[in-house]
């Protein structure tokens, strides 16, 4: 038995306030704790009929799954995880989905001290292991901006990822990336060019490839990112496969999201439930392509529903914060529209901005616990509230639930089965949860 637990605390041990059965094993969720487990049939009796002190490795098991348990959750601290950079508005390709399309381009872009200037204020309110997502338009549209400005960050105890559509790698490029150790994320949004070149333009999906192949003959630590849509969900196997070939280190697959061009994409969108699935399937019968996933959805959700932590807000704005290539900042990167304009890089310092109206603002409101109806949700804190920028895009309200809550309700459900069967499918992962999504 726990020292830290007397008679009265396990005596008075609620009852799941969730509970189903799949062939005779019963899943028990406890959303306040938040805690999960399943168990069989007899453990069931015992903790059904309060029983289950009777049974010493029960009782071990209801501790580690955090059901037996005094001390308070501790609160999410308002530190940044993850700053994203749009170092550029220009690009050299139209993707059906940008996110950036409707974003005017109205000032002159900053420069690399400006640039850095951000990122030294920042440093002041980023956690210990924090990430800097390099976006665009397109990163290596100016390459050696990029470069500058992610070798400061690596001084300032960044982690820089450069996310590309590849088109444009050169030799130089990767032999100034592997310098600087860098991650770079190469976007192709399908297995063929077929489907990848409708998405992303005439040429895209060979002209990516031999970026592809630019970047690991350099050896730079190269992850493959496909936003999973109707038009390519069907060659997930295949774009594993053509990734393990090439000797890329990390598979990511996303969802597309209702924002930017994106809302024009609603016939595209991919349920949360499909996306598990069919990845679960995946990963079951090619033990080879698990290694290659760690930032990837199903990855990420899988480690959200081990880490069981009380995590009541998406990220944004507690864990994220945006710069756009005209110094203006944001929330988010789905947070990138007028309304949510903090201030400007030229005009007001980090600080002002990160404990302004905006921000502070939606911390408020995004507080899955104060939000209707998903504040008595059983997994709530498992989803935060989905993506709070897809669904304001999708309803204009702050409070709206997520356009795809039924499908990941059902979604993180079925991940506590897959992960009391297969708990090697996802291994609990030092990134944070939030990170890169």
């Amino acid at each position: 038995m726990n020292p830290g637990l007397d008679a009265a605390d396990m005596a008075s041990m609620d009852p799941p306030s969730y509970v189903s059965e799949r062939g005779g094993k019963f899943l028990l969720i406890w959303p306040d704790r938040p805690s999960w487990m399943v168990v069989d049939r007899e453990a069931y009796g015992l903790i059904e009929g309060k029983r289950w002190m009777e049974n010493e490795e029960l009782t071990k098991g209801l501790i580690q799954a955090g059901v037996l348990m005094r001390e308070p959750t501790k609160e999410e601290e308002k530190r940044i995880g993850t700053v994203t950079i749009n170092i550029t508005d220009r690009c050299n390709l139209k993707c059906i989905m940008c996110y950036t399309t409707v974003r005017k381009k109205s000032r002159k872009e900053l420069t690399t001290p400006e640039f850095i200037d951000f990122l030294e204020q920042t440093s002041e309110f980023t956690s210990d292991r924090a990430f800097l997502l390099i976006l665009g338009g397109e990163p290596l549209m100016v390459p050696e901006k990029t470069l500058k400005v992610s070798e400061r960050a690596l001084d300032l105890g960044l982690k820089p990822t450069i996310s590309t559509n590849g088109t444009l790698v050169t030799d130089e490029f990767a032999e100034k990336a592997k310098a600087l150790d860098l991650d770079v994320q190469v976007s192709i949004d399908g297995a063929t060019s077929n489907t990848n070149d409708a998405i992303r333009g005439k040429g895209s999906f060979e002209k990516a490839w031999q970026g592809v192949k630019k970047l690991k003959d350099h050896g730079v630590h190269v992850t493959l990112c496909m936003v999973m849509q109707r038009s390519n969900e069907d060659e997930l196997e295949k774009y594993y496969e053509l990734a393990h070939n090439a000797g890329v280190n990390e598979v990511r697959f996303i969802p597309l999201q209702r924002v930017g061009k994106g809302r024009e994409m609603v016939n595209e969108i991919v349920d949360p439930l499909s996306m598990v699935k069919r990845a679960y399937k995946l990963l079951l019968e090619h033990e080879e392509y698990r290694k290659m996933s760690k930032r990837d959805f199903f990855t990420l959700l899988g480690n959200r529903c081990l880490a069981c932590a009380k995590m009541r807000y998406c990220g944004t704005g507690m864990f994220t914060i945006l710069c756009n290539a005209n110094g203006d900042v944001y929330p988010c990167t789905n947070h990138g529209i007028p309304e949510f304009m903090a201030g400007n890089v030229r005009e007001k310092t980090v600080s002002e901005m990160w404990n302004g109206s905006v921000f502070e603002r939606l911390r408020s409101l995004y507080d899955i616990d104060r939000l209707n109806p998903c504040s008595k949700c059983t997994v709530r804190y498992w989803c935060s509230g989905g993506c709070r920028g897809e669904a304001y895009s999708v309803s204009g309200r702050f409070n709206s639930p997520s356009p795809d809550c039924g499908s990941t309700r059902k979604a993180i459900i079925e991940m506590f089965w897959i992960l009391a069967e297969h708990p090697e499918l996802v291994s609990l992962s030092p990134l944070k949860t939030l990170d890169l999504i």
